[in-house]
């Protein structure tokens, strides 16, 4: 199924606020209907056709989200203005005035790069202000044309505090799964590679740091292995970036096979019997690896040779193009008397030790 782009999203939302507001109006039409106030009990009904007019405008794509709020806003705004004024400012009509503000503001956030948009959240909030301001004090002067029962009075104002405490928390909510989505987002490009969506070298840094701490508590030991994929700059003239990329990418997939599978925030953690592998994109055409154990340094290193062997054998098709690829690479165990970067120092001099010794090796 294909993904919906950022605009039907967009329209979606405004339709779902219609259909709430269309919601709100009814129980508005049936409650003032039932306390004899059919100036607001029509008006009410007026607004129900309004959006449902705007509902299949929407729905038709000829109608604009931006122009579909200033519409609501301002029916909005006449509807607190009318209902303040017959049945008093004591019903708390004007709390939709607060709700517009947080729904502006909320709109305004996802408009990111869109200043029209952005200008028009702003105006609505200013007209949705003013407007507060101006209804208020016309309370202060003109008394409200039915008087109702305090019981009344008080059942407009929570009903009307509900409905508004409702759409802000409901639209911080949005805003709040729409932030942790952005955060997990930037946290993913800060410590994936964007090319193969393996980790970093920053994140492979974080790795390494548990790494230190797991083996001074001697919970078990680790290795470094620097790998290089064989003529890869011949590999790229010959052939192009698109297909030098597309090895990368394949070679990750393979890569990624053998290694822990870790999620997108999972921390690293390991136990005493952990015989794990971990893997990111070093730079360019290399890779570097973190190979834990708990026996002595591996004569044999199994887990790597045969990600080496899966390698040699795998049938990258590009194109039309059937290619072979090979890797050196040098291994290096960490001991405690080095830095993490010594440790590296020394795979990377053994990795060159398989590129002049005839490549398509592992050197340990």
């Amino acid at each position: 199924m294909p993904e919906k782009n950022s605009d039907d999203i967009k329209d979606l939302f405004t339709i779902k606020i219609d259909l709430i507001l269309i919601l709100i109006h009814f129980l508005l039409t049936c409650i003032f209907s039932f306390i004899n106030v059919w100036q607001m009990a029509s008006l009410n009904i007026l607004s129900i056709a309004l959006y449902l007019i705007l509902f299949f405008l929407l729905k038709n794509s000829k109608l604009k989200s931006k122009n579909y709020y200033i519409i609501a806003t301002l029916e909005i705004i006449l509807q607190i203005s009318f209902a303040t004024y017959f049945v008093g400012w004591e019903t708390g009509f004007y709390l939709y005035c607060f709700g517009i503000i947080f729904v502006m503001y909320y709109i305004s956030s996802l408009a990111i790069h869109q200043d029209k948009v952005k200008l028009t959240c702003k105006i609505i909030t200013y007209i949705a202000i003013i407007s507060l301001f101006i209804i208020r004090i016309t309370a202060c002067y003109v008394e409200p044309v039915y008087k109702l029962k305090p019981g009344i009075t008080a059942f407009f104002f929570t009903m009307n505090a509900l409905e508004t405490l409702f759409i802000i928390t409901h639209f911080m909510r949005i805003f709040s799964r729409r932030f942790e989505s952005w955060e997990t987002h930037l946290s993913n490009l800060a410590q994936k590679d964007a090319l193969t969506n393996i980790f970093n070298r920053y994140k492979m840094r974080d790795f390494f740091s548990v790494l230190k701490e797991g083996f001074a508590e001697h919970k078990f030991k680790f290795a470094v292995i620097i790998v290089d994929i064989d003529d890869f700059k011949h590999f790229n003239d010959t052939y192009g970036h698109e297909a030098g990329d597309f090895i990368l990418v394949e070679l990750a997939h393979i890569f990624l096979s053998f290694c822990h599978k870790y999620t997108d925030n999972d921390y690293l953690s390991l136990e005493v019997d952990t015989d794990d592998l971990i893997c990111c994109r070093w730079g360019g055409e290399e890779f570097l690896f973190a190979k834990t154990f708990t026996d002595d340094f591996p004569k044999n290193p199994k887990k790597m040779l045969d990600l080496f062997e899966a390698v040699r054998t795998h049938d990258f098709k590009f194109r039309n193009e059937h290619f072979k690829i090979t890797l050196t690479g040098g291994m290096a165990e960490h001991i405690e008397s080095r830095r993490i970067d010594e440790t590296i120092s020394f795979a990377d001099m053994n990795l060159y030790k398989g590129k002049e010794n005839g490549k398509n090796q592992l050197v340990f």
